[in-house]
């Protein structure tokens, strides 16, 4: 029978890896400060690897528990461990989700403490050069990432936050508005609504979809047409949109192809696209890897790192067209792009 101290102990250590604490840190507070025996510790921190590392590459939690089954091992804790480290769980990519490349090689694996797996492998594919995890989350996994404390921390709609915003939000609409000027605007995962309140300001009329049933109900008290659902799952009609924008979006779904092939058919003749990522080929980057100050790779959410050169053959090879990039002032190596569905009739 599994101790309520050895639950306490797999649910820190697992919600204290999502709030980004180190596992040397957390390591050494549960020996230190705690007073966790450090031999009973590394005997729980081998079970923990065990099982978050199989999780990782795409065992699942019954193959876990029938590999402890044929040793002649059964352990209520290592059900315990399993539940809460679930978002781990990868399905393994058979191919580069950008090109369908079946020749990849491992780029690194995230930083981690020596008796804890790295919580993913990133790969590079050897046709197109993109940089992506091994494997990526399930639905209901992914949905589990919203609802994990720690993981994603809920977005912060109060006045202050939007205050603080609306002048970073401003500047982005502005360029957006040099290419097209009014029309439906869309944001995917608006999270505080902050781009789209200020879209409307500009004479927009907003329309956004999010994760979390909390933000729809923010933007629905403004009147603000707003749906709880996953790109996925939206289905508005086709040119419907003059602008679509998705921040710090498309680094979280697992095949960006197909969302860029849901936003083309969305967006009007002439319509814009804007996207905010992480920019893996920017100097900042680099001296954040220099520094140790990288927090990118270990990301649980993210299974994309994308360079600006990557994201610009993407985009064309789907039909858009980058017409202007910008430094981000929200995300860290952050890059701003905005690309234009071209007219049908450019060429008449």
């Amino acid at each position: 029978m599994v101790s309520k101290n050895e639950i306490i102990i797999s649910q820190y250590i697992t919600k204290s890896l999502h709030k980004g604490t180190s596992p040397a840190a957390i390591y050494d507070n549960l020996v230190n400060v705690v007073g966790v025996n450090a031999a009973v510790l590394d005997n729980f921190f081998i079970l923990f690897g065990f099982i978050t590392s199989r999780l990782r590459r795409g065992k699942t939690p019954e193959e876990i528990l029938q590999s402890f089954a044929n040793r002649g091992f059964y352990s209520d804790l290592a059900k315990v461990i399993i539940e809460d480290n679930l978002v781990y769980a990868r399905i393994l990519y058979e191919a580069c989700p950008l090109c369908a490349g079946k020749e990849m090689r491992v780029l690194q694996d995230s930083p981690h403490h020596a008796t804890i797996p790295p919580v993913m492998t990133w790969l590079r594919c050897a046709v197109c050069d993109h940089v992506f995890t091994d494997g990526y989350h399930a639905p209901e996994i992914a949905e589990r990432m919203f609802n994990f404390v720690g993981a994603n921390a809920k977005t912060n709609t109060s006045l202050a936050m939007l205050e603080n915003m609306r002048p970073v939000s401003g500047r982005r609409v502005e360029r957006v508005f040099h290419h097209v000027a009014g029309g439906d605007w869309l944001d995917i995962g608006f999270g505080s609504g902050s781009l789209l309140l200020t879209a409307q300001e500009w004479g927009y009329t907003p329309v956004g979809i999010d994760a979390r049933e909390g933000n729809v109900a923010f933007l629905q008290s403004l009147h603000v047409e707003a749906y709880w659902t996953s790109l996925e799952q939206f289905n508005p009609p086709d040119g419907r949109f003059s602008v679509v924008s998705m921040t710090d979006v498309l680094e979280h779904l697992p095949f960006p192809v197909v969302a860029l092939q849901k936003v083309y058919r969305w967006l009007r003749p002439a319509g814009v696209l804007f996207i905010a990522v992480p920019n893996m080929s920017s100097a900042i980057w680099t001296l954040m890897e220099r520094e140790h100050d990288q927090a990118y790779w270990a990301s649980l959410e993210h299974y994309h790192n994308f360079t600006r050169e990557r994201l610009y053959a993407l985009l064309q090879a789907h039909g858009f067209t980058p017409v202007q990039y910008a430094v981000s002032e929200r995300y860290r190596a952050g890059m701003e792009i905005i690309a234009i569905k071209p007219h049908l009739f450019r060429n008449a």
